[in-house]
């Protein structure tokens, strides 16, 4: 059907209602309408209550227009948008796809927002796309996406401006990067990097605990190491150990 219907789109021809958006003019057809969106099939059906059922043109009002026409494109043709790089726009055309009950193509536009979304570095732009997205939607997958980046890049984004004052401005968020910090010092602890001057094998060792001897040293010769005082998740010691050259005890 959809091979059918594409050619329809924004086609006056056999055109029974015009979808209206920011300024902009869309010939649609109700029956294709209709038979994609169950949002359309209320909203124009004659027993739905709804003024635009009898209305030729049909007025949309709060949408991103440019998500608009994906979305109105997407039920003509089945295809999703491109510009999967594009964040935003797939940030906004979820929020429309959510309004007009496509799950399909709400899905699939979240999941290229949070692709993108999720991968975005500089800090600046971190600070500028938690921003957008807690003002653009409330859709909580996106909002998920905006805690993550913010949890992940926290650091990076102390150092930004804009983003310290808004810290500044507000005490919890203070306290809550306070209890952070405090979270991730207390789940490390100081051991002894244990380096042998001869094999060049190492060993961390906790307080308290000497470890076995490198077996290169010889009956005769005197343990030979260099120490080092570090600091590592307490949870992680196990791997960082199988992690190091192996040592011959």
């Amino acid at each position: 059907m959809a091979l059918l219907t594409s050619a329809l789109y924004n086609q006056p021809a056999f055109s029974d209602v015009i979808i209206a958006f920011s300024g902009r003019r869309i010939y649609c057809h109700k029956l294709i309408l209709c038979s994609k969106s169950e949002y359309f099939m209320k909203l124009c059906a004659p027993d739905g209550g709804f003024s635009e059922s009898t209305q030729k043109v049909v007025e949309l009002r709060d949408d991103d227009p440019d998500a608009v026409e994906h979305v109105l494109l997407y039920i003509y043709t089945g295809c999703p948008s491109g510009q999967d790089e594009n964040w935003k726009l797939q940030l906004q055309i979820a929020n429309s796809a959510h309004k007009y009950l496509l799950t399909d193509l709400a899905k699939t536009a979240m999941n290229k927002f949070i692709q993108t979304a999720s991968a975005i570095s500089p800090p600046e732009k971190i600070f500028e796309a938690i921003m957008h997205i807690r003002k653009s939607t409330l859709l909580p997958e996106a909002l998920e996406v905006a805690k993550s980046l913010e949890t992940q890049h926290v650091h990076k984004l102390l150092k930004v401006r804009p983003y310290r004052e808004l810290v500044d401005k507000d005490s919890t968020l203070i306290w809550k990067y306070l209890d952070q910090f405090n979270d991730a010092l207390v789940a490390q602890i100081q051991v002894t990097l244990r380096v042998c001057r001869k094999c060049r094998t190492s060993l961390l060792l906790t307080s308290g605990n000497s470890g076995p001897n490198c077996k290169c040293l010889t009956l005769y010769a005197s343990p030979n190491y260099e120490n080092f005082q570090i600091w590592v998740p307490a949870a992680k010691l196990g791997d960082y150990n199988q992690r190091l050259p192996e040592y011959r005890c």
